[in-house]
């Protein structure tokens, strides 16, 4: 069994409960599956204000600089105006972002949707060497999709594809202190 530390960042109480609820809920399938249990080491208040993932991964990265966890992940809760707006604008370019991993060394992720897939989705990103979706499963592009503006999306694919849970199991045991895969190189890199 793989434990990894992880720092919760959370702008309120209320807040840190409901994202325990979701890390606990993600345990159970992450367990399940690859052997890996998320153990919440710390928790910090903040904010990540941006909605656009590469700005709030380096909100993020402000708050905390030098994690002393594998993994830190930023729970965020939009205001009502800014989730309407989000929404509508996904309706016109068929995408948005329901969260966000660093693409250099993957332990910083920002969740605009707390859903225990999405967590799941992203945590398996930091076992994956490349930042492409595969064609299958939970790492799908189109694991989950929002049928009707101002609906939640659904979560239409739930557990990793055979392909997909091999990488993972294949790097279950890197080192969150080291950089884990040849950087991709723009503005994502993280340093």
């Amino acid at each position: 069994m793989r434990h990894l530390s992880v720092t919760l960042v959370c702008e309120n109480a209320d807040h840190e409960e409901q994202a325990r609820s979701v890390v606990a809920e993600a345990n159970e399938v992450l367990v399940q599956e690859v052997g890996i249990v998320l153990d919440i080491k710390a928790s910090v208040r903040g904010r990540v204000s941006s909605w656009k993932p590469l700005a709030a991964l380096h909100e993020l990265k402000e708050i905390i600089p030098a994690p002393e966890t594998d993994l830190v992940v930023c729970f965020v809760r939009d205001p009502p105006s800014r989730k309407a707006a989000k929404q509508l604008l996904s309706v016109v370019t068929m995408q948005e972002f329901l969260a966000v991993i660093d693409d250099t060394w993957r332990r910083y992720i920002v969740l605009w949707h707390w859903h225990p897939a999405v967590l799941r989705h992203e945590v398996y990103h930091a076992f994956i060497p490349t930042n492409e979706h595969s064609g299958c499963g939970l790492m799908s592009s189109i694991s989950a999709a929002r049928f009707f503006p101002f609906t939640p999306p659904v979560i239409l694919k739930q557990y990793l594809c055979e392909e997909d849970r091999d990488v993972v199991l294949r790097y279950k045991w890197r080192k969150f202190d080291e950089e884990p895969f040849a950087p991709r190189g723009g503005a994502e890199d993280m340093r």
